[in-house]
């Protein structure tokens, strides 16, 4: 897809006020370069509450409706990223999700979005996800059409009669029998959606069955209610048998024992600097122009043409403070694009869909 400009459109979020736009935003996109952020502001790139604000020490208040003009480099997808639909009726909208599409659009991944995609191909508007799944995970995820229909599920949790079941590959040979994990799930980096075992998160439970192994992986069965998010991730990660290749939770940035029994053997702060390193923009990149962030540092210091409030489609192809516009190459490794977890059955109340196992969650004997 061609680079193109856009705006997005947020809210102050609680732990931004009363702090200057440009520090709250450092601390929030991480992957950006800090000065980025000055300059945008400064170039007049930042709208508060529908007015070009071009000061970089405005202060966030509550209420702030905050847009950001950016031009836009969408990260690939599979090229087999077709979305199947499962069930579409009026209450309901059930998707077959590929890996590598997000729900919703974020980041890098905004026109290339499951939300915008449903949107655009097929006219189906104001969804409410029931149960979505993460960029990489694949699978079923389902959107109420309506109110009652959303507050329907709900009840359908209240009474514990929400159930989602789960394959994947884990590093290693599972136990054999049932294995069950409640271990309370809370928040790491709010701003990275990483989550952790913790003794003050939420207490909930994955029930994980063997379906078969190599002696090397295993395909596991996993079953869970309402949940948290990474839930499964994050139990396998605590078990000692990570899914296979996940970059976020099958890593020694986690510890020795990447994670297992929640032995991190290092402290709260340690544990999420070294992930906030571990996931740091640049370690993505390749070439980048070396005299992109000198050139962006100097332009803090200096005065900044404001530029004309102009339509996004009158706007240059090329954008002089565009990180993406100066790397000669993206490097993207391939477990960027999906994780061997997939959701293959969905059931809330009369609800109950399922779908077909992806060929890598088959018995090599049966591929």
């Amino acid at each position: 897809m061609e680079p193109y400009w856009t705006k997005y459109s947020t809210y102050a979020n609680e732990r931004w006020i009363d702090r200057k736009l440009v520090d709250a935003f450092r601390d929030e996109f991480i992957s950006m370069n800090p000065s980025y952020w000055v300059v945008a502001c400064k170039m007049g790139r930042i709208y508060i509450n529908d007015h070009q604000m071009v000061d970089p020490d405005y202060v966030v208040m509550a209420g702030d409706k905050i847009e950001h003009v950016i031009h836009q480099h969408e990260h690939p997808i599979l090229s087999n990223s077709h979305i199947d639909i499962i069930e579409n009726n009026d209450e309901l909208l059930v998707i077959d999700k590929p890996p590598s599409i997000p729900v919703f659009p974020r980041g890098r991944h905004h026109r290339q979005s499951v939300m915008e995609i449903i949107s655009t191909s097929y006219g189906i508007g104001n969804l409410r996800v029931l149960h979505g799944l993460s960029r990489i995970a694949s699978g079923l995820c389902v959107f109420a059409k309506s109110i009652i229909a959303e507050s329907k599920f709900r009840k359908y949790v209240e009474k514990n009669e929400c159930h989602k079941e789960y394959i994947c590959i884990t590093d290693g040979v599972f136990p054999d029998g049932e294995i069950v994990c409640n271990q309370p799930i809370g928040t790491l980096i709010p701003s990275l959606g990483i989550h952790y075992i913790s003794d003050t998160g939420k207490s909930v439970e994955t029930r994980f069955r063997r379906l078969w192994t190599d002696g090397v992986v295993s395909a596991v069965r996993c079953v869970m209610g309402a949940g948290r998010t990474h839930q499964i991730r994050v139990h396998l990660q605590y078990l000692g048998f990570p899914i296979k290749g996940d970059r976020m939770y099958n890593s020694y940035v986690w510890g020795p024992n990447k994670g297992k029994n929640a032995d991190y053997v290092k402290t709260h702060e340690k544990l999420c600097s070294d992930i906030e390193k571990e996931y740091k923009f640049s370690l993505w990149l390749e070439r980048i122009d070396p005299g992109y962030e000198k050139r962006l540092e100097d332009l803090v210091n200096q005065e900044v043409s404001v530029e004309k409030d102009v339509s996004l489609e009158d706007r240059p192809n090329f954008d002089p403070i565009c990180i993406y516009c100066h790397t000669m190459k993206l490097v993207v490794p391939d477990n960027y694009f999906m994780i061997y977890l997939h959701c293959i059955k969905f059931s809330a109340g009369d609800w109950i869909y399922s779908t077909t196992l992806p060929d890598w969650a088959k018995h090599p004997d049966e591929v």
